[in-house]
Parts: structure tokens; sequence; C-alpha cells
């Protein structure tokens, strides 16, 4: 008696060894669904870990900010003298501060008078800190914080705080849209 099973493999055995077309068709169809599978989920991988790298690039940028900003008005300067807007000097808010302090220094008066701003610039879309070097008039200037969309501060009435807004965006450099976007706020108390 002869079974289904052993026909087909005493026909097989007769020819030559080797695959049968069906066979390599099913196996070739098993590869292209796990080869399918590891390139979908690598794409997926990477897009992920892209905006994972963008989102810890601005959460970094948002700490510099945070950090300087309380580092530059609380800690090392004794007055404000104005928060302006580049269109509107006399504004009770905008997008610059500008701060001054007595520093100790060796001459006749024991201190010197130094003016610095802090501005968001909205061409290189960073927060600067500008600072005079000497008498000469140089100015040294240095980037607070990088992906600046925008950039207000304000006093807060009543109180010694100064509070800001800013909004961080990094752009897709190919077509400079943008990839994410994140807003914060906060309030550092000036002396």
């Amino acid at each position: 008696m002869t079974t289904k099973w052993s026909f087909f493999k005493s026909e097989r055995t007769d020819r030559k060894k080797g695959f049968l077309l069906t066979e390599v068709l099913v196996a070739l169809a098993i590869y292209s669904v796990v080869l399918l599978s590891v390139v979908v989920v690598s794409n997926l991988f990477f897009k992920i870990s892209e905006q994972l790298k963008i989102s810890m690039l601005l959460d970094e940028e948002i700490v510099k900010l945070h950090t300087s900003i309380q580092s530059i008005v609380s800690r090392q300067w004794t007055l404000m003298a104005t928060i302006t807007d580049i269109t509107d000097p006399e504004a009770l808010s905008g997008n610059s501060i500008t701060l001054i302090s007595s520093i100790p220094a060796n001459n006749q008066t024991g201190w010197v008078t130094a003016v610095s701003t802090i501005t968001h610039d909205p061409v290189r879309k960073e927060l600067l800190y500008l600072l005079p070097k000497d008498e000469s008039g140089e100015i040294i200037t240095t980037s607070v914080s990088k992906y600046l969309d925008s950039f207000s501060v304000s006093l807060i009435p009543g109180t010694d705080y100064i509070k800001y807004d800013a909004t961080f965006c990094y752009y897709d450099p190919n077509v400079e849209q943008p990839i994410m976007q994140r807003r914060v706020e906060g309030a550092v108390r000036f002396y």
C-alpha cells in the first residue's frame, strides 16, 4: 500500500537531488517577509532615535537657558537697568535685558561699572550675552542658548522677578521645516 507521502518520496528519489520549485518559492516568500520586517523595524528605530536625539538636544539647550539666566541675573549682577525690545526702548517687556554691575577693581573708586545685555538674535536663533571687554568698547559675545525661535522677557509687577518665555525649535536642515518645538517659561530674581 502506497501512501501519498511515499509516492512523492519515491518520485523525488528518481530525479536529481535538489529543491523543488515550490520549496524554493516558499523559502523565498518566508525570507522576503522576514527581510521586510527587519527593514521596517530598523527604519522605525532610526526615526525614533533621531527624534530622541533632537529631543535631548532641545532639553540640553533649555537647561542651558535656565541655568545661564539664573547665573547671570541673580548671582553676578546687582542692578537691572532695562528690559527693552529692539523696536521700543521704553517697553516694560521685550527681548533684551540690560544689566549693570559694580565690579571690584584696582582704581581710585575701588570698583568699575559694567553694562551687559542678554538679547535674542532672531537671525542666528540664539540668546546672546554681550559684555564689554574693557574701556576700548570691544564686546565679548557669548551664546547662551541655541535653537531659540522666540524669546520675551517682562517684569512681574510688584516683585523682584523677571519672567521669560522662550520657544525652542529644531528645523529639518534640508527643507527648513520644524521637526520639534518646545516652549518654556521661567522666572529669575534680580537684586
